[in-house]
């Protein structure tokens, strides 16, 4: 016998919905899979992600794009009320135009100030910094 696993549309939630989600659920956008669950893991060699949201204290998405010399700077920031997450993975996506999607990812991650996990999606677009 086969287990199932979860399968959620990014259309059809929030980021908030997001802290709700099962580890290893499967998350779809663009007809691209994720599995909900950590964002990327510098000690295992992974790339940070080009692009980041961050869910605020301040009821606000922080839109984070990785700079040159290796950390986030606030580019663009949307109220919570912005819709799915496939709006804000949009949002994060028409920061870069130029640049296509490689991957992109959901799960919880630490805030601005790396006091407590908040939910939060990432995109990868290849790009080197």
């Amino acid at each position: 016998m086969t287990a199932l696993t979860p399968r959620v549309d990014a259309a059809a939630m929030t980021l908030e919905d997001l802290a709700a989600l099962e580890v290893g659920t499967t998350i779809t956008w663009r007809g691209q899979e994720a599995a909900y669950g950590v964002l990327f893991s510098a000690l295992e060699g992974e790339a940070p992600p080009n692009l980041l949201a961050l869910t605020t204290p301040a009821h606000a998405v922080d839109l984070l794009q990785y700079q040159p010399d290796h950390h986030y700077r606030r580019v663009d920031a949307l109220t919570r009320l912005c819709g799915s997450v496939a709006a804000v993975l949009e949002r994060l996506a028409a920061l870069t135009p130029a640049d296509s999607v490689v991957r992109f990812a959901g799960g919880l991650e630490l805030d601005g100030a790396g006091l407590q996990e908040v939910p939060a999606v990432a995109l990868w677009t290849g790009r080197k910094c």
